[in-house]
């Protein structure tokens, strides 16, 4: 399993078992990878890095690539941002395309090339993040992880906006930090738990409303075992004789004794004179979860990061600027109310894909018996997903097909979460009274059953433990709230553009939702004897995603908002622009506009772009002088007199208006108002095609 590699102790094992080969490495550093691993990898990365590749090279939104590259570029001069200029997202992003045009100059095409590099990368650790979820809890892991994993070549962070931008890149951190956190064990190295914290605290400086749910359901995921584990450690405590418990054990309504705690199990086993082995499983569940001093060290790794970042921003920005612009201001201009925010569960679609789900799971439940039932219940489970397929031929408007696959979205979410809380309450149960429930959870074979494959690190670490006595921890683990952080961050998503807009970035954060999913009713499935059914149902949802999820990366739907000729991609003349492309008269109109400012425009003359939609600085290396790189109701927080004012204060010469946007409505806030204002200081110099100059 990923993340729960051990190698502090035990020789390297390897051999067959329902998830196939694995062995350990150093300690810490988990399964080592095999060659189907590294081909599984390979072929996921190119096919999703090939998409990216794909889509720039076909087409691009002016809107979104010149705010980013415009942006970075006067962050590479020394404009600081929260300070000299206004901003209203976190500052990560940037920062990142601005050092590529510090180290490699400004060219389009290196940007291109970190969107396919962090693109594949994405769908590889989904991938491990999915295999790690399903490793011991499903059989044949990892035969299914790629096939979950498979849809996001086509729906990976970068596939659907291929340009740079913050929300796929909080995505990437996010997978970053999930995947660092799922190799939290018994083995890992207080290093890399506060390593782990670090990785935590970074998605909030690539997106606000992304990272800081995530950070906060994620610092509770650690903090709550560290409170489990204290408690249990008083109850625990053996008594003066060594002889295990103080007290006797509470009595089970059921009349068996139960355990008051781990520790008290623990304790007992120290006293055993012989090896329980009946006792293994439980023993590397336990033992299996990170000790209380990792968790500390993630929880001082996320400290750590958030004062040194507070105290990077004070010397520079001024936290007061950082969090009025990205906090205070970013709330007014983007933060829906509450019903706006929770519509994405109006959909009425799921007035019949719920019930269908429910009762699949009632028949898996009390049907198990009868074949009927069972195949009853796949068919009920694959009715949402066979509607999904059956759009693409229902449905000639690619709008309504979208619209089918986003369905998916609140169903998935709603069945992730109920999964989610009801595996969690039975962790806490079992934690007393149903170890078997415990094992079952960290892939582990019952109490009493003898384990018949190879133990991993991890496991041979625990029977260790488990066998000499020392003391066991409390089950909850943060691998245990893996489902609700995932899901914090995705409704956190949600605050800026709701279902529609929003979901482009995060794809692989539903894949991860699907195979804990999985997981989860592979326990309904085990209970009716129908070892087929889990493997169905995967392959359905991976052919649904990925086969109306190309559909719908190919038609650009969510793209929808800028217009997209038909017709083969132009290019630009200019050398910095290589590597952009996209259909339509429009990078025609940008080569003539900087081969006029080239010609016209004094390299140092202050220039205002209305709306903004050209990489213009980008292009000519021109500093900025106006505050906002782009008039967008989010990005301008001016009113017409404020823009007036500041384009007499900053001496503007220059005033270029785009009359023929690629975006279906012209951003600009008040545009009316403020161009009669701006006219009165300019008049016109020239026309080109798509634009107006004017000089003051």
């Amino acid at each position: 399993m990923v993340g729960t590699g051990s190698g502090s102790a035990g020789p390297h094992t390897t051999g067959p078992d329902n998830t196939g080969p694995q062995g350990t490495g150093p300690q810490g550093t988990g399964p080592q990878w095999t060659l189907r691993d590294w081909l599984a990898a390979a072929g996921l990365f190119l096919a999703t890095a090939g998409v990216v590749l794909w889509q720039n090279a076909h087409v691009a939104v002016l809107f979104d690539l010149s705010y980013i590259l415009n942006t970075a570029v006067r962050i590479s001069q020394g404009q600081m941002p929260y300070r000299d200029f206004p901003l209203a997202h976190a500052p990560l992003t940037f920062l990142i395309q601005a050092a590529i045009i510090r180290l490699t100059g400004r060219v389009v095409l290196h940007h291109v090339l970190y969107t396919a590099l962090a693109g594949g990368l994405g769908t590889v650790l989904a991938w491990r993040i999915a295999l790690g979820s399903l490793r011991g809890r499903v059989a044949a892991a990892w035969p299914l992880a790629p096939l979950v994993a498979a849809p996001l070549c086509v729906l990976g962070i970068y596939c659907i906006v291929p340009n740079p931008e913050y929300d796929c890149d909080c995505g990437f951190w996010i997978l970053v930090a999930v995947w660092m956190v799922q190799r939290l064990d018994a083995g890992t190295s207080a290093r890399f738990g506060f390593a782990a914290g670090v990785a935590l605290c970074v998605p909030l400086f690539f997106k606000q409303n992304m990272g800081l749910p995530f950070l906060a359901v994620a610092l509770a995921a650690v903090v709550i075992p560290i409170g489990a584990e204290l408690i249990r450690g008083e109850k625990g405590r053996p008594d003066a004789a060594g002889n295990g418990l103080g007290e006797e054990p509470e009595e089970h309504p059921s009349g068996a004794k139960a355990l008051v705690d781990l520790n008290a199990f623990a304790a007992r086993l120290k006293s055993c004179p012989f090896k329980a082995a009946p006792n293994e499983s439980f023993s590397a569940a336990c033992a299996a979860r990170p000790e209380i001093s990792i968790l500390l060290a993630v929880l001082g790794g996320a400290c750590v990061t958030l004062t040194a970042a507070a105290l990077a921003l004070h010397w520079t920005a001024g936290i007061g600027n950082y969090l009025h612009w990205t906090i205070e201001y970013a709330g007014q201009r983007r933060l829906p109310g509450l019903s706006l925010m929770l519509g994405v569960y109006r959909d009425p679609t799921l007035l019949w894909t719920l019930p269908c789900v429910a009762v699949a799971l009632v028949l898996l439940r009390v049907g198990s018996k009868f074949a009927w039932a069972r195949i009853a219940a796949l068919a009920l489970m694959a009715a949402p997903f066979l509607f999904t397929l059956a759009s693409l031929f229902l449905y000639d408007d690619a709008d309504e097909r979208g619209d089918s696959l986003l369905a998916l979205w609140p169903l998935l979410l709603a069945m992730a979460a109920a999964m989610a809380i009801a595996n969690l309450i039975r962790l806490i149960n079992a934690s007393s009274t149903n170890q078997d429930a415990v094992s079952e959870f960290y892939g582990l074979p019952p109490i009493g059953q003898k384990q018949r494959r190879p133990m991993d690190g991890a496991q041979f670490h625990a029977q260790r433990v488990g066998n000499a006595g020392g003391e066991l921890r409390s089950v909850l683990s943060p691998r245990a709230f893996l489902p609700l952080v995932l899901l914090a961050a995705i409704h956190g998503t949600f605050l800026s553009q709701q279902l529609w807009g929003s979901t482009y970035g995060i794809w692989p954060l539903l894949v991860l939702l699907v195979a804990e999913m999985l997981a989860c009713v592979e326990g309904f499935a085990a209970r009716a004897a129908s070892p087929w059914f889990v493997p169905t149902l995967a392959a359905l949802i991976s052919v649904t995603l990925l086969v109306c999820g190309g559909f719908y990366t190919a038609s650009e739907e969510r793209l929808s908002y800028a217009y997209i000729p038909d017709g083969p991609p132009a290019h630009s003349a200019f050398p910095q622009l290589a590597g952009l492309a996209t259909p339509g008269p429009y990078l025609a109109e940008i080569d003539e506009l900087l081969r006029y400012a080239q010609a016209n425009i004094p390299f140092d003359d202050g220039i205002v772009l209305v709306p903004g939609e050209e990489p213009f600085y980008f292009a000519t290396g021109r500093a900025p002088r106006f505050p906002v790189p782009f008039f967008d109701p989010t990005i301008d927080p001016y009113s017409p007199a404020e823009i007036a004012s500041l384009v007499r204060s900053r001496n503007i010469r220059w005033l270029i208006v785009k009359t023929d946007v690629q975006t279906k409505e012209d951003p600009t806030p008040q545009r009316e108002a403020t161009m009669n204002l701006l006219m009165r200081e300019f008049t016109l110099a020239a026309r080109l095609r798509g634009y107006e100059v004017y000089r003051r």
